[in-house]
C-alpha cells in the first residue's frame, strides 16, 4: 500500500515531469507528434464541417509544440551542465540549490493548468458560433490544451534561467570557480551566454508563431469571431494584451537583462582577479619570475572583453525576430482599434 502511495505521489510531482522530459528521447516525441498530426489531418479530411486553414494552423502549432518541448529538454540539460561546471564553488552551489527547489516545486503545476484552462475556455467562447464536427472540436481542444500547457512550462523554465543569472549578478561574495587568466572565457559564463541567446531565439520564434496565428484568428473572416458581443471583444483584447506583455515586451527585456548581468558578472570577476593579483604581487620579492608573470596578467586583464565572444549571426537573429514581433503586434493593435471603431 505504501509502495503504491509513494509511486502515486512521485508520478504527480512537478520534478518528475521536468526530469523525465529532460532525459527523454526527442526523436520519439517528434514521431508521436507527427502521429497526432496525421490523426488530425484524417479527421479534418473526413469531417463535414472542416476546421478553416487547418493545415496552416496545425503546422504552426506543431512548431510551437516542438520548440516548447525542446526548450524544456534544453534547459534541463543546461542545469545539468551548469551543475558540473560550478561544482567546486560552494556559493554558486547554494544559489543553484535554492533555485532547484523553486524549479521543481509542485506549486508550479498551477501556472500551466491555469493558463491552459483559461485559453481553452476563452477559445471555446470565441468559437461558439463556429460549425465544427464533434471529433475535430475535441481534437482541437485537446491539442490546444497540451500545447499551451507545455509552452507555459517552458516559459517558466526560461524565467527560472533568467532568475539564476540575476542571482549570480547580485551575489556579493567572492567566486572561486572561474578562469583566472581570461575571466570572460570562464566555462560556466560562456554556458550562460550561449543559453541566453539560444533560449531567447527559441521563444522569439514561438512568440512570432503565436502572434501570426492569433492575428489570423482575430482579423480574418475564416473563424467568424463576433466582436459585436462584448465578451468576445473583451477576451480578444485580453489575449492581445497578454501576447504583447508576455512576448513582445518580456522577451527582449529578458534578453537585455541577462546580457547586462553576464557583462557585470565578467566585470566583477576581472576586478576580483585584479585585487587578488595585487595582493600576491605585494608579498612577492621584486625579482621573482612569478611576480613578473602576475604583473603581466594584471596588465592584460584590462584589455580582455567583458563578455564571452558570440557570433554576430546570433545577435542578428534575436534582434530580427524581436523587431518582427514588435511590428506584427503594432499592426494587430491598429487593426483591433479599427475593428472596435467599426462596431
Amino acid at each position: 500500500m505504501n509502495w503504491i502511495k509513494n509511486n502515486y505521489r512521485r508520478l504527480f510531482q512537478y520534478e518528475t515531469l521536468i526530469v523525465s522530459i529532460g532525459n527523454s528521447n526527442f526523436r520519439k516525441l517528434i514521431k508521436f507528434t507527427f502521429f497526432i498530426v496525421l490523426v488530425g489531418q484524417i479527421g479534418n479530411l473526413c469531417a463535414n464541417n472542416k476546421f478553416p486553414l487547418f493545415f496552416i494552423y496545425q503546422s504552426a502549432f506543431l512548431g510551437i509544440l516542438l520548440l516548447s518541448y525542446y526548450s524544456l529538454f534544453y534547459f534541463e540539460k543546461f542545469w545539468q551542465k551548469f551543475e558540473l561546471q560550478t561544482a567546486s564553488d560552494i556559493w554558486i552551489f547554494s544559489i543553484r540549490n535554492y533555485l532547484k527547489r523553486k524549479k521543481y516545486c509542485n506549486a508550479n503545476w498551477s501556472y500551466p493548468i491555469i493558463v491552459a484552462t483559461f485559453v481553452l475556455i476563452a477559445v471555446h467562447i470565441l468559437l461558439g458560433n463556429m460549425c465544427l464536427d464533434l471529433f475535430m472540436r475535441i481534437y482541437c481542444y485537446i491539442t490546444l490544451y497540451i500545447i499551451v500547457f507545455i509552452c507555459t512550462i517552458g516559459y517558466t523554465q526560461y524565467v527560472m534561467f533568467i532568475w539564476l543569472i540575476t542571482k549570480i549578478y547580485k551575489y556579493e561574495l567572492p567566486i572561486d570557480c572561474y578562469d583566472k587568466v581570461l575571466p570572460y572565457n570562464t566555462v560556466w559564463v560562456k554556458t550562460l551566454s550561449d543559453t541566453a541567446y539560444k533560449g531567447s531565439s527559441m521563444f522569439f520564434v514561438v512568440g512570432l508563431l503565436y502572434i501570426t496565428l492569433f492575428y489570423g484568428f482575430s482579423f480574418t473572416s475564416a473563424f467568424n469571431v463576433d466582436l459585436g458581443i462584448n465578451l468576445h471583444l473583451f477576451l480578444l483584447t485580453l489575449f492581445w494584451i497578454a501576447l504583447i506583455a508576455f512576448i513582445v515586451v518580456a522577451f527582449p527585456c529578458f534578453l537585455l537583462l541577462s546580457l547586462k548581468c553576464i557583462n557585470q558578472i565578467v566585470l566583477r570577476l576581472k576586478i576580483q582577479r585584479e585585487n587578488d593579483l595585487r595582493k600576491e604581487i605585494s608579498i612577492l620579492n621584486n625579482n621573482t619570475l612569478l611576480k613578473q608573470l602576475y604583473i603581466s596578467i594584471l596588465m592584460n586583464l584590462d584589455n580582455t572583453p567583458n563578455f564571452p565572444e558570440k557570433p554576430l549571426i546570433s545577435r542578428i537573429i534575436s534582434a530580427g525576430i524581436g523587431i518582427i514581433n514588435f511590428l506584427a503586434s503594432t499592426q494587430a493593435c491598429f487593426s483591433l482599434i479599427q475593428m472596435i471603431k467599426g462596431i
